[in-house]
């Protein structure tokens, strides 16, 4: 079955940032609507926190420790590490919020596999999605 993803953006602190909480939610009904799977990807130095807190919106986060997220473009790394974690998943679909990490993240995921990059429609203001191309 496929799933939705939500890459998780975090506060400077280290927790998870509300725009990937909203993200969660639309993923949990868009899961739930459709039947797919639902889950969540933390990438950070230290993910126990952002991940802990995902994880009460979503039944399954999968977490990635490196290092170099902590002193380097997030964004970059996290797109590296979600094209290696979800890249086998022929009909995933990932979202993640739409500020500058975000869309920075989406953009390098699609440069990275097969998958193309769209803003949500205006229904959804704040969010990015990034799907495999068919």
């Amino acid at each position: 079955m496929a799933t939705i993803w939500v890459i998780a953006e975090l506060n400077g602190d280290g927790s998870l940032a509300r725009i990937s909480a909203e993200a969660a939610t639309l993923a949990r009904t868009l899961a739930s609507a459709g039947g797919r799977d639902v889950a969540g990807l933390v990438v950070a130095a230290d993910p126990k926190n952002a991940a802990e807190e995902l994880a009460g919106y979503l039944p399954r986060v999968v977490t990635v420790v490196d290092a170099d997220a902590a002193g380097h473009a997030w964004s970059a790394i996290a797109a590296e590490r979600a094209a290696s974690e979800l890249g086998g998943e022929p009909d995933a679909l990932v979202l993640l919020g739409a500020g500058p990490d975000g869309r920075d993240c989406a953009g390098a995921l699609a440069a990275l596999t097969t998958w193309g990059s769209s803003s949500m429609p205006p229904a959804s203001p704040g969010l990015t999605t990034a799907r495999r191309s068919r």
